[in-house]
């Protein structure tokens, strides 16, 4: 409980200045890989961002459709808030402006694992590498609790290329400050895939994954 204060503390420490770091975009299809994946119903897209880091000590076990793994949990780092997305006049509103994620920086087993996806941006190959981060589903002061999300697991992408595109980003912390955000580069960073954590339950949304691009 403790931590969770904490973290609900740092909300409100967030300045302009630490700006966003990644955007989410939904990719979706088969859980098997390398099979290309290919978009269908699009869900929240989220805007990430940097906050006071809290130091944190767990270890959790956590299951995706690659492996089973126990991670070291050793602090919360990342807010990630539902945002509207605008990309070629096209635009992906917020589907559930309760559902957020915390970011906490994880430390598992090394691995090396070629996929295919296909989303708004690009249709490619990559390759990940180590689990990185695991985002938990999070209320926010001020918002009712996320319903229906699932926990991510969020690998590093070892071969980014970087994207030259527009988007306009606005989430709740953009409204504060009266203006979206316009972004040009995209940089793909990690891929998420829908993870069950020490058990506790079976996945809402096996199909939805995540590639996050940093800004």
């Amino acid at each position: 409980m403790k931590n969770i204060l904490n973290f609900i503390s740092t909300l409100y420490n967030i300045r302009r200045d630490f700006i966003c770091i990644s955007l989410w975009v939904v990719v979706i299809g088969s859980i098997m890989m390398p099979q290309l994946m290919f978009a269908q119903e699009v869900q929240n897209h989220y805007k990430t961002w940097m906050i006071e880091p809290q130091t944190y000590d767990a270890r959790v076990l956590v299951q995706d459709q690659f492996m089973e793994d126990s991670l070291t949990l050793v602090g919360i780092e990342l807010l990630s808030n539902p945002t509207l997305k605008v990309h070629e006049s096209q635009p992906f509103p917020i589907n559930d402006p309760d559902d957020h994620l915390t970011w906490y920086r994880a430390v598992g087993r090394d691995t090396s694992i070629n996929l295919a996806f296909k989303n708004q941006f690009e249709s490619t190959a990559v390759s990940i590498s180590k689990v990185e981060y695991l985002l938990v589903p999070t209320q926010k002061q001020g918002h009712g609790p996320p319903t229906n999300l699932d926990h991510y697991k969020a690998y590093r992408i070892t071969d980014p290329q970087m994207l030259r595109t527009p988007v306009m980003l606005q989430d709740q912390f953009d409204d504060r400050y009266g203006s979206p955000e316009n972004i040009d580069s995209l940089l793909p960073t990690f891929f998420l895939t829908p993870a069950v954590k020490n058990l506790e339950s079976q996945l809402y949304d096996s199909v939805t994954h995540y590639v996050a691009y940093m800004i």
